[in-house]
């Protein structure tokens, strides 16, 4: 219908000219970047919503990451691809780290337990298969 849609990332496949289309952000997309390594795409939308993607896996859903306080102007990976870094316009600069087994070494020492079904379900993905998110 040659209309635009806002908040859709599209990558394009250059061996096969196939387009994945990326969707979630609700306002346009002020910026993508991939990981040095190639393995993660992330994108920032003027809904103030960062989202990752493991490229491989794209057919997943995003990783979203929407508690910033600005609308995000730009994002980028650290060399070695540990870490996603964004600039918001509120003059901050937020942190994630995109490797999980980092993320658990940092948040599993504070937990008193692991995630039931139910919250994996809830917050992580109902389809993909239950894993004990801390060991006690």
């Amino acid at each position: 219908n040659g209309q635009v849609q806002r908040g859709l990332v599209k990558i394009q496949d250059l061996t096969t000219n196939r387009v994945k289309e990326l969707g979630g952000h609700k306002a346009g997309v002020s910026d993508i970047e991939f990981s040095p390594d190639g393995l993660l795409l992330a994108s920032a939308g003027l809904d103030r919503r960062l989202q990752m993607w493991v490229v491989d896996q794209e057919e997943d859903l995003p990783i979203v990451m929407d508690n910033n306080n600005g609308n995000i102007w730009s994002l980028g990976f650290t060399k070695g691809s540990e870490y996603l870094v964004v600039s918001c316009n509120d003059g901050e600069l937020r942190i994630w780290p995109t490797d999980p087994k980092m993320l658990a070494d940092v948040i599993c020492p504070k937990l008193e337990r692991s995630m039931t079904t139910e919250e994996w379900d809830v917050y992580v993905n109902p389809t993909v298969t239950f894993e004990k998110t801390c060991e006690k």
